[in-house]
Parts: C-alpha cells; sequence; structure tokens
C-alpha cells in the first residue's frame, strides 16, 4: 500500500540530494584560473622589488654581503 508513494518519494529525494551535493566545477575552475592571473599580475608588476627583498634576507640570514674572502 504504501510502496505507491513511498517509492517514488524516495527516488525524487535521492535525485534531489545527489545534484546538490554533485558541486559547481565550472565555478572552481574560474576561481583557480583568475587566483593564477592576480598573482601573475602582481609578480609581473613587483617581481623586481621581491627579488631584492629575497637577496637582502638572504644575505642577512647567510652573512654574506658580497664581500669574497
Amino acid at each position: 500500500m504504501f510502496d505507491r508513494w513511498l517509492l517514488p518519494l524516495v527516488v525524487r529525494l535521492q535525485i534531489r540530494k545527489d545534484e546538490r551535493e554533485r558541486g559547481d566545477i565550472p565555478g572552481w575552475v574560474m576561481i583557480t584560473l583568475m587566483t593564477v592571473a592576480i598573482a601573475t599580475a602582481i609578480w609581473t608588476l613587483v617581481s623586481d622589488e621581491l627579488m631584492d627583498t629575497l637577496k637582502g634576507v638572504l644575505e642577512n640570514v647567510t652573512g654574506d654581503n658580497g664581500n669574497a674572502s
């Protein structure tokens, strides 16, 4: 008696649950591509300053100030 309406209801609820949990793959791809684009743009704008800063930090850590002994 309950099989007539219960089974289709359970099937419909399962389908809706699967659709909700599927995720939004194109959205994640777009976010990843935009993040890479922003990081690349920032890197091209400030790469010289970043390299100079990194060299300065490494020189301070190693104690090498460009003087060859």
